[in-house]
């Protein structure tokens, strides 16, 4: 039997898990843009969990089953399956972005994506526990590479141009809204603000450090080339490459954790499954497919907009009784 898991576990393993997508594909976006793109995401994300919670916190692949009947609703979640593998795909390749100095793919994408699958093998459980540890250094080290570089800032630069991103890219932010697949009503009743705060201000204060720090050119890992700490360690872009990685690790893991709660609706092993998900996204990192970052919004979209019509519904047949 599977252990209670508490909504701050769930809140720390999505954030964890956008924040690498996020610093790859939003740090080349003006931080205003980043600003109001991540407040309007987590606005969706807090209307979409309280739509959730106001049908009563179902789990979201059964009620798909429940209100569109089990022929449609199959065929629907195996459409929902299929979107995000696509994501995995395309967001697969994106892991060698932890190490742009060097050629890395298809080996980086490979190795990670096989250490994913082991891990969605040991269980919803085991991945969202590890990753909320995870989150702890990631955070922490984050929080190192904006303070150290804060003497580099130059606060005239913020009110440049930018325009080295589509904005687009910003459908990224709307991933976190995944782990609703994985909820299963466990969820704590407070609207988890402080994590949507955090998803709002976290890619735009990366993006304003790089637009601040000369030479990053939108990059946040060419920012933390600059970074100096204490006049003793310099060149701190390892320790980079290592946070990229751990997100990387969290958003495959969320992508296919969330395919797999959806086949194990369907009488599937959800574990195995979800494994199977992570390996699926081989072909993207070893010939990445061109999913450009204009096609985030629209397919990160999708993947929320057909449990919310879902609720909807539910909610309008529970009201018409």
């Amino acid at each position: 039997m599977r252990r209670r898991l508490s909504g701050r576990q769930l809140c720390a393993f999505c954030l964890l898990a956008v924040l690498a997508p996020a610093l790859c594909f939003l740090c080349g976006l003006a931080w205003y843009t980043a600003l109001l793109g991540g407040a309007l995401c987590a606005l969706a994300l807090m209307g979409f969990l309280a739509l959730w919670r106001s049908c009563g916190r179902p789990g979201l692949s059964e009620v798909i089953l429940e209100v569109w009947g089990s022929r449609a609703g199959k065929i629907l979640l195996a459409a929902q399956s299929a979107l995000l593998i696509l994501l995995l795909n395309g967001l697969a390749s994106g892991v060698s972005a932890a190490f742009p100095d060097t050629q890395t793919q298809p080996f980086t994408p490979l190795v990670l994506l096989a250490v994913c699958a082991w891990a969605c093998r040991r269980g919803r459980d085991a991945v969202v526990r590890a990753c909320g540890v995870l989150f702890l250094f990631l955070a922490a080290l984050l929080i190192c590479v904006f303070f150290f570089a804060l003497p580099d800032v130059h606060l005239r630069r913020l009110l440049q141009p930018v325009h080295l991103a589509s904005p687009a890219a910003l459908g990224v932010l709307l991933l976190p809204g995944c782990g609703l697949f994985l909820a299963e009503g466990q969820t704590e009743e407070q609207t988890p603000g402080g994590w949507l705060c955090a998803l709002a201000i976290l890619p735009a204060a990366a993006a304003a450090f790089c637009a601040a720090v000369p030479g990053s050119r939108g990059s946040f890992y060419q920012m933390a080339k600059s970074v100096e700490v204490l006049s003793v360690a310099q060149r701190i872009e390892p320790l980079v490459s290592v946070a990229f990685v751990i997100g990387w690790f969290g958003c495959i893991c969320l992508l296919g954790l969330s395919v797999g709660a959806i086949c194990g609706a369907m009488g599937r092993d959800p574990d195995r499954c979800a494994a199977a998900a992570c390996l699926a996204a081989i072909p993207g990192a070893i010939a990445p497919v061109t999913f450009c970052t204009e096609a985030f919004l629209p397919a990160s979209a999708v993947t929320i907009l057909l449990p919310a019509l879902t609720l909807l519904r539910r909610r309008k047949m529970r009201n018409e009784k």
